[in-house]
């Protein structure tokens, strides 16, 4: 039995891992990396009248061919021919999130914004490329299709991958049940690598300035994460003693935010959801506890052309419930965009933060 080498499968993907971390810098440099792998022993084994010229050509012509496509993408620079190679933003976070180089193309080639387009993009991955449409799920992807909160149909048959993980990230998104173990397998994995391929889309709308585009994936991202619709009226679902069955109550009552939810009666709240005292003020308590985001600015000219913004944030906070029951990573995203859709700033705050002043300057 021989024992074959798949480097290069995915030779493109390590050699960019290898670019990000510093570890190749120049051609040379990629073909001395490409000499101790398996590769280059399965190629000197199987080509043995091969000069060991030849070899090192071979390994030439595959470096500079990955290098050229990666810098198509912009995800290297390079200067003097490939003699100097330099990573970028897009090409670390590439790295970072383990991303196929053939869905960052996709990713360098979005032109939208818009929710449903990049759910599309997501979905035609190509890390998503082997969750085939099988015959036998086809009856349950058709009733999801078919559903109310599904937002986004599908005309025509389901029939690819790319269909069939659009419906299971909207289905999740829907907390639509899905009794299958093996779908549901798919669908959590799915889910998983939307979150790795958003991080990069990220990047890109950073990259190109693109504020609507930014805001939209931080907006994907976090409904992804909590496993529902960014305008939901579940979204009492969220908090940890609340599961689904009892955010449907809360909902059907008519207590759809955490501003209804804050102020209602506990006793009330007991009533729906068929629990004793003291779930209520638990809850209500809960609710208090979430920091409030309060937000001023202050527009300074420094020039003619030049404005300087000023920007207070205050996000008061009152613990009223135990450490356990709050997260302590809870961030915000403060993004600024003006009517031209360009990205002015972005900044990734803590909560519990008093009068903390945000500068930055634009045109």
């Amino acid at each position: 039995m021989v024992i074959d080498s798949h480097l290069k499968e995915n030779l493109i993907e390590h050699i960019n891992a290898e670019i990000a971390q510093g570890t190749i810098t120049s051609v040379d440099e990629g073909i001395n990396f490409m000499k101790y792998t398996f590769m280059h022993t399965r190629m000197k084994n199987s080509i043995k009248k091969a000069s060991k010229e030849f070899i090192d050509e071979q390994l030439k012509g595959l470096c500079l061919n990955v290098c050229t496509k990666l810098k198509e993408v912009g995800l290297i620079t390079e200067m003097n021919n490939f003699s100097t190679i330099y990573t970028t933003c897009l090409g670390k976070k590439m790295s970072k999130n383990y991303v196929y180089f053939e869905t960052m193309k996709n990713v360098f080639n979005m032109n939208n914004h818009s929710e449903e387009y990049i759910l599309e993009v997501l979905s035609n991955s190509f890390e998503f490329s082997k969750y085939r449409s099988k015959l036998e799920n086809r009856k349950i992807l058709n009733n999801f299709n078919k559903d109310h909160t599904i937002k986004y149909k599908i005309k025509g048959v389901i029939d690819t991958s790319g269909k069939k993980a659009f419906l299971l990230i909207q289905a999740a998104l829907s907390n639509l049940v899905i009794d299958q173990w093996e779908l549901r397998r798919e669908q959590n994995e799915i889910l998983s690598g939307c979150i790795r391929i958003i991080n990069c889309m990220k990047a890109y709308f950073k990259m190109k300035q693109n504020f609507l585009g930014y805001s939209q994936c931080l907006l994907l991202k976090k409904s992804i994460n909590q496993r529902m619709w960014n305008d939901t009226r579940l979204i009492c679902r969220q908090l940890p003693k609340i599961g689904e069955k009892l955010g449907k109550n809360l909902s059907k009552a008519g207590i759809n935010t955490f501003e209804k939810l804050a102020t209602e009666n506990p006793r009330r709240i007991e009533a729906i959801c068929g629990k004793n005292a003291p779930f209520g003020n638990i809850i209500v308590d809960l609710v208090k506890s979430i920091p409030i985001l309060h937000l001023k600015y202050e527009i300074n000219r420094t020039g003619k052309q030049f404005v300087k913004i000023v920007l207070t944030i205050n996000a008061p906070y009152k613990r009223l419930i135990s450490q356990e029951d709050f997260d302590p990573y809870t961030t915000y995203h403060v993004i600024v965009g003006d009517t031209n859709n360009k990205l002015l700033f972005k900044r990734r705050i803590r909560p519990y933060c008093q009068d903390k002043n945000l500068y930055f300057t634009c045109y």
